[in-house]
C-alpha cells in the first residue's frame, strides 16, 4: 500500500525526477567518458577505453545520488513538513511497512532511470546490451542498500541543512575515491582501505565486472554481502528512528 501511494505520488513528479536521474549522468558520461576519455592512452586503466572503464562506475553513481536525493528531503518532508508519515500512522501500517514500502519505492527510481541511462551507453558504445542490464542490476541493489541508512540519517535530522553536509562530506568525497575516474589502486594504502569499505566501491566493483565479464564468484558474494550489511543495518535503524518519532 506505501509503495502504491508513493507511486501515485511520484508519477506526478517525474519531469524533475527526470532531469536528476538521467540527464546529469548523461552529462558526466560525455564530459568524463568522452572528454576526459579522449586523451587518456588505450590500455592506461587495463584492457579497455576509458569510456568502457568509466561508464559502468558512472552508472553506479548516478544510481547513488538519486538514492540520496529520494531517501534525504522526501523523508524530512513526510515528518516535519508535508507530515504525511502521520497521516499514515492512523492507517493500519506501521513503520516498518512505511520504511520498507519507501525503500522499494526509491530502488524502483533507481531502476528506471538507471534504465534509461545505460540505454544510452549501450548507444554510445560504451556498454554492451547484456552486460549493461547486468550493471543495471548492480547499481541499483548497491544504491539501495546505501538509502537505508541515508533514510536512517533522514529519520534523525530536524534542518534540511544536514543534507548538504552529507553530501559535501560523504557522498562527493566517496564518488571521488571509490574507484569511479580511477583505480583504487593509485591511492596511498590508507585512503585504499577507506575506499574499499565504502558500498560504493562495493557496487562499482560489482557494475565493471558485470559489464567486463571479469569476476569470480566469490568476490561476487563478498560485495553482496557487505551491501547487504550495510541495507541491514540501515533498515533497523531507520525502523527504530521511524517507530519513535511517529509515537513521541
Amino acid at each position: 500500500m506505501v509503495l502504491e501511494w508513493q507511486a501515485v505520488h511520484g508519477i506526478r513528479n517525474w519531469r524533475g525526477a527526470a532531469i536528476g536521474g538521467f540527464v546529469i549522468p548523461v552529462v558526466t558520461l560525455a564530459a568524463i567518458g568522452f572528454g576526459l576519455g579522449a586523451v587518456v592512452p588505450h590500455g592506461a586503466v587495463g584492457d579497455s577505453s576509458y569510456l568502457r572503464f568509466v561508464a559502468p562506475a558512472v552508472l553506479a553513481t548516478a544510481a547513488f545520488q538519486y538514492a540520496v536525493a529520494e531517501s534525504t528531503e522526501p523523508v524530512m518532508a513526510g515528518f516535519k513538513w508535508q507530515r504525511t508519515y502521520e497521516g499514515v500512522a492512523v492507517t493500519p501500517v506501521t513503520p516498518p511497512q512505511m520504511v520498507i514500502g519507501q525503500l522499494l519505492w526509491t530502488a524502483v527510481q533507481i531502476a528506471v532511470s538507471g534504465a534509461l541511462v545505460a540505454m544510452v551507453m549501450v548507444l554510445c558504445d560504451a556498454m554492451d546490451p547484456l552486460p549493461a542490464l547486468l550493471a543495471l542490476l548492480f547499481s541499483t541493489v548497491g544504491a539501495s542498500a546505501f538509502a537505508a541508512p541515508v533514510m536512517a540519517f533522514s529519520a534523525m535530522v530536524r534542518d534540511g541543512s544536514a543534507f548538504t553536509a552529507l553530501n559535501r562530506m560523504i557522498v562527493l568525497p566517496m564518488t571521488l575515491v571509490a574507484g569511479t575516474y580511477f583505480p583504487v589502486s593509485q591511492l596511498p594504502a590508507a585512503a585504499r582501505g577507506l575506499a574499499m569499505a565504502t558500498p560504493l566501491w562495493h557496487t562499482v566493483e560489482l557494475c565493471r565486472a558485470g559489464v567486463t565479464g571479469h569476476f569470480s564468484a566469490d568476490s561476487v558474494v563478498v560485495h553482496l554481502a557487505v551491501l547487504a550489511l550495510w541495507a541491514a543495518v540501515g533498515l533497523a535503524v531507520t525502523i527504530r528512528l521511524f517507530r519513535r518519532r511517529l509515537t513521541s
